[in-house]
């Protein structure tokens, strides 16, 4: 009930943008990379262990990765887009 209640009123009329303006207001005043255009940055960070660093595209070329964030039961062995 509370949460459908809180539904209800984010949706009232102005609130919906009233709310995305402050927040937007509030990144941008932070110096927030993604409010100020420059999300990309978030990408071109370098994890610290150096087993996780490019996973995904290893993974993806049919690396064997280890992480211990993934259980192998995680991956599709037949993914059409693994090469």
């Amino acid at each position: 009930p509370a949460r459908a209640c809180a539904r209800a009123r984010t949706r009232a009329p102005g609130i919906q943008k009233a709310l995305q303006a402050q927040l937007w207001a509030a990144l941008k005043a932070e110096g927030d990379p993604r409010a100020l255009g420059d999300g990309i940055i978030f990408d071109t960070y370098l994890y610290s262990n150096k087993n996780d660093r490019n996973f995904y595209n290893r993974m993806m070329s049919g690396d064997s990765v280890e992480a211990g964030w993934v259980a192998p039961s995680d991956f599709e062995p037949e993914f059409p887009e693994r090469h």
